[in-house]
């Protein structure tokens, strides 16, 4: 596994992270803290869709991340299709939350924190309980977005870039950000008024950000 023996931590035995179907990482429901829009939330998806007569039974239903269920919409995605997002080049995949490697990137940046003023190597459940690692997720990862339906805000800083004005997606950073420049960017959704404003501080922090010597020391 490329899951650092931290964050993989088989003393806790029920993690309130999870990894949905397409690869996000999401929340367990009913998590206390955690608030509806933030990155970890998740949503009810009908396999076949509520609207296409698909039914409420547990057999049609899956808990993933909202911002992919909001992806999905109505589509029904059967097969491999389904469990793989889209297959068709014009549909990007539903792993369009905060994915694995994100996710790691994050608290090894509160590791490293936790580590320089301890002098010590933490492991996750030490970290959960820290100050800092408190602070990231009540304050990044379970934090209520401030905008109603951000969800293609989301999508589009957690890959590295915007969707401008022609609804063209921007290609800012070469991949997905990740670490301390990541915990900034989703801080945002906690803050900004509106969208507009939350899209021009994300495009600013991540141009800043793009020459390789900031992205290396952002990790």
């Amino acid at each position: 596994s490329n899951v650092p023996a931290f964050v993989n931590d088989q003393d806790v035995p029920d993690s309130e992270f999870r990894v949905d179907m397409y690869g996000n990482v999401v929340a367990k429901p009913g998590t206390t803290g955690l608030a509806n829009f933030s990155v970890c939330c998740t949503q009810y998806d009908h396999v076949l869709p509520w609207s296409r007569g698909g039914t409420s039974k547990s057999a049609n239903v899956e808990v993933i991340s909202w911002i992919a269920n909001q992806r999905k919409s109505n589509h029904f995605l059967h097969g491999t299709d389904y469990v793989q997002g889209w297959s068709v080049a014009s549909r990007p995949l539903n792993n369009i939350g905060l994915t694995v490697e994100q996710f790691v990137s994050l608290w090894l940046n509160v590791r490293d924190s936790f580590d320089r003023k301890t002098g010590k190597q933490a492991r996750l459940k030490e970290l959960r309980s820290s100050k800092v690692g408190k602070k990231l997720v009540e304050d990044v990862l379970y934090k209520t977005c401030a905008m109603q339906n951000s969800w293609k805000l989301y999508r589009d800083v957690l890959n590295g870039g915007i969707t401008n004005a022609n609804g063209e997606f921007e290609q800012i950073l070469p991949a997905r950000p990740r670490g301390a420049l990541l915990k900034r960017l989703l801080a945002l959704f906690a803050t900004a008024d509106d969208a507009e404003g939350a899209m021009e501080e994300a495009r600013k922090k991540m141009y800043e950000t793009r020459a390789p010597h900031a992205l290396i020391s952002e990790e």
